[in-house]
Order: structure tokens, then sequence, then C-alpha cells
């Protein structure tokens, strides 16, 4: 069996691979881990290292991400890194469990930008481009045969032949687990149970693990409640009875209180609701 030069055992696969052995790896990845958290036992360090490499692939990550010093264990990113930082977390560790440095949310893997760590969605908005199609600065979705960026509205969705309706269209869903391409006329979102109102409906984020149906969406929310209605830029809508029916959109009404029913009043001393 042949050595490495620090004296571990390898294989002759191993040996023929460029660069320093597995166990060499995972020493000074946790030399690097026992330098950003002196209080963690080295036993406790290599047991979140094996929980997290469970491949080859996992430990070359791993050991380029923190070949530079330990900085990326602080950032929690990349993936890889984020998952190490959740079994030292889970073991007793003082490191800031994995969390974007811009939105904190701790939902998805984060992305190395700089020296933070930055969620999926936080580093498409830092990574934002004009668009060839419409000129404005967005998110970029795509990128045209040139390979300028495209932003969503204006990127071409590919068009394949539909699962369920069998015309050639844009797609809204990929097939997936042996269901077949899903056009977008024929989308449909699933019915799961609302986390917030607790009834079956078609909700979004379901996929992501957090059912919400339309009338709990954030932004549906926000537009009933009279509070709020200026934060959306929206002014609340009044209706006044009249014989004739409901007052005419548009039309001004000077309002007066009616302090006996707490009711206000437009011209004529009509109840506006």
């Amino acid at each position: 069996m042949a050595r490495c030069e620090a004296g571990h055992e390898i294989s002759e696969v191993a040996q023929r691979r460029s660069g320093p052995c597995p166990a060499c790896r995972i020493d000074s990845v946790a030399a690097q881990v026992a330098a950003a958290d002196p209080t963690l036992d080295r036993d406790l360090i290599t047991q979140a290292i094996e929980a997290v490499v469970t491949n080859p692939a996992a430990l070359r990550e791993l050991f380029a991400a923190l070949d530079g010093g330990p900085e990326a264990l602080v950032a929690g990113a990349p993936a890889v890194v984020g998952r190490l930082v959740g079994e030292l977390v889970a073991r007793g560790s003082r490191l800031a469990p994995p969390a974007c440095s811009i939105c904190a949310s701790s939902a998805r893997p984060l992305i190395r930008s700089g020296a933070v760590g930055v969620c999926p969605r936080c580093r498409s908005y830092q990574l934002a481009a004009a668009c060839a199609g419409c000129g404005q600065v967005r998110r970029v979705y795509g990128r045209n045969a040139e390979g300028a960026p495209m932003c969503w509205a204006c990127a071409k969705r590919p068009e394949r032949v539909c699962g369920v309706c069998g015309e050639l269209a844009p797609i809204a869903q990929r097939a997936c687990d042996g269901r077949p391409d899903v056009c977008n006329d024929c989308y449909r979102r699933p019915i799961a149970t609302c986390e917030r109102c607790g009834h079956r409906r078609r909700c979004n984020f379901v996929a992501a693990g957090h059912a919400v149906c339309d009338p709990c969406s954030p932004r549906r929310a926000l537009r009933g409640n009279p509070a709020t209605n200026g934060a959306l830029g929206r002014r609340p809508r009044l209706r006044a009875l009249l014989p004739g029916g409901s007052f005419p959109a548009g039309h001004l009404l000077i309002l007066r209180a009616v302090p006996s029913s707490g009711l206000t009043t437009g011209p004529g001393g009509h109840h506006v609701l």
C-alpha cells in the first residue's frame, strides 16, 4: 500500500491523482474549523466532516473552499460549507448558522459573494444587468444567441410539446419524476393545505414546503388592509349608498363624520361604506 507525504495510506487510484490525499484534505478542513472555533473538540469536528463528506466530490469542494482560510465558515458558503457549519452548530459550535447577509434568510443554501454568503435570490439581484431586449437593468433570466443577458419578460421561453394538450407551446413546468411537460395554458398550481389559514386551496410555494393560498399571500393581505393601502401606492376605495345605486367611480366626495352613529356621510347625508 502506497503512502502520501504525510504518511497516510492511499490507494493506487488516489496515488495517480494530483493534490493531497483524502486524509490530508480532511486534516486540513479540521484545522480550519479548529481555527474558527477553538472550543470545539476534535472528535466532534471529525464527526461533522464525515456527516457532510458523502462522496469524494464533496470533500474536494470542501477542501477547496477552506484552503485559503476559515473565512468561508463565517460566510456559510458555498453550500457544502453551509452544511458543515450546520453539523458543527448541531454539535455545540459557536459558529453562526448560515444565513443570507442581505435578507437574513436561511431557507436555501448560500452562494459565496466576496467575504459573505448570499441566497440565490439576492445573488441574482447582485448580478442584475441591462437586458438586451428592453434595456432595463433587471435580474438575468436567460441569454440570447449572442450571449447577451435577457430579463424574464424578454427571454424566449422554451417551446416543447405539452404533455396535457399535445400542443407545441412555452413550458411552465418541466417534466420531472414521471410528470410530463406542462404548457402555460394547462398549468395549474397544486392543491395543498395553506399553512396560514388551514384551508385546502391552490397554493404557491408548495415545493418549498411553505404552502400559501392567494387570500393569505402577503400582497393580497396588504391590499385588504386599509391601514397598509398607502404602502402599496393605492387609495382606499369608498362606496356610497345612493338611491340609484353606488356612487360613480372617480367622483370626489366631501365627507363628514356623524358622531351619533360612528358613520361617515357624503353629500345629502348618504352613508359611505
